[in-house]
């Protein structure tokens, strides 16, 4: 989530982030699209594009880079590239009863998003129908939807059929439309989401449904002012967290945060509250700062989250709160953005990745963009090095 009162030239992260409603990191998409559209990409290596997993791909629980369009996987170890396999990719082209992706007719055919199961055996697929001609037009808002679709998947069988656990009625919510399903136990049948605002921004309250009984249960109403970031479902799916930020979403950033962290078998109150206010960045180039994402150790006793240029990590044992990276100061040359939208964990909770941006300044109106995947060290004193 990215606001800056200097330098506003640039363009988007190269390579589009991939499409579908960009919650809680509009922001930071949309200030990259009010730099002026005259820089090129700069090429290291191959060109990277990190994808997180959660209400974008809803890897929640892997970790997955994108190369040259074939998606990719961190290892447990920490920085070494493996293939992705069994539909990891989302490619599902070779599963029997999807409709065909592609124009037929005068219809545009697409697949919107994807939401795995927390065994990954199982993948929720929705489809949508445009009317061809509409997708023509320049003003993509423009696109006319013909309808949705939704399909429940095995994985191992390749095998999908109908299903509407995204769109069907829950006892307690009024519109479904407006809830961002981002985990998924398909073992218990429960989905957990959250509400979306008319700003984009993801918000309490969090529901819990069971998608048999259809019923839900929710945190309270008063706290909806609560930012819910990228992430804020555990592992084991048994605690989440929301983050009280006290302020103008966009606009005014709060002078105090608050974490709150919730069993999920008991959404009525928090177990406890975390103080984050000494992680709020206080400089007067900083207009908007905010918790984009966060991540979880694997024994779910820490928690790492990236604000507009920082990296933190929280215990939620004894409540201490470290920083753990800081974006370098921008100089005449290039200005440093850290993308606070995504953050990474390796299985072995050894190292956290992160994606930066750097623009350099070529000339007196012409700069370029290099990102750069970089991972922090967790047992070298956080020493942070490229990770490819």
């Amino acid at each position: 989530m990215l606001a800056r009162k200097k330098k506003n030239r640039g363009k988007l992260l190269g390579g589009a982030i991939i499409l579908f409603i960009a919650f809680p990191f509009f922001v930071f998409i949309f200030a990259k699209y009010a730099k002026e559209k005259n820089t090129a990409q700069i090429q290291k290596q191959e060109p990277v594009t990190v994808v997180k997993g959660d209400m974008e791909q809803d890897y929640a629980d892997v970790n997955r880079v994108e190369i040259n369009g074939q998606m990719k996987k961190i290892s447990a170890t920490g920085g070494n590239i493996e293939n992705v396999s069994g539909g990891e990719d989302q490619s599902f082209s070779d599963f029997s009863g999807l409709p065909k992706i592609g124009e037929n007719g005068n219809e545009s055919v697409q697949q919107e998003r994807t939401l795995f199961s927390q065994d990954r055996k199982n993948v929720l697929v929705q489809i949508v129908a445009y009317d061809l001609a509409s997708t023509k037009k320049e003003d993509e808002s423009e696109s006319v939807v013909l309808r949705k679709e939704e399909y429940r998947c095995d994985v191992a069988q390749k095998k999908c059929e109908s299903s509407n656990l995204f769109s069907q009625g829950y006892q307690g919510i009024e519109d479904v439309s407006q809830i961002w399903w981002s985990r998924w136990d398909a073992q218990k049948e429960l989905l957990y989401g959250n509400v979306v605002g008319d700003d984009g921004q993801s918000v309490a309250p969090v529901y819990i449904c069971d998608t048999k009984e259809k019923t839900c249960a929710s945190t309270k109403k008063e706290v909806s002012s609560a930012n819910v970031p990228n992430g804020f479902v555990s592992p084991s799916l048994n605690k989440l967290v929301t983050i009280n930020q006290n302020d103008k979403v966009n606009e005014e950033t709060g002078n105090s945060w608050e974490l709150a962290l919730y069993s999920s078998a008991d959404l009525l109150g928090p177990l406890r509250h975390y103080d984050l206010s000494s992680a709020i960045t206080k400089n007067e180039d900083v207009v908007y700062d905010s918790v984009g994402a966060l991540v979880w150790d694997s024994q779910e006793e820490k928690i790492f989250f990236c604000t507009i240029g920082k990296i933190f990590a929280l215990d939620i044992n004894d409540g201490k709160l470290t920083l753990i990276y800081a974006a370098p100061a921008d100089s005449e040359e290039n200005s440093v953005y850290l993308d606070s939208s995504k953050i990474f964990l390796s299985a072995d909770n050894k190292y956290v990745f992160f994606m930066e941006s750097q623009e350099l300044s070529i000339g007196e109106e012409e700069s370029e963009m290099k990102d750069v995947l970089k991972k922090i060290d967790l047992e070298r004193n956080n020493e942070v090095t490229e990770a490819m």
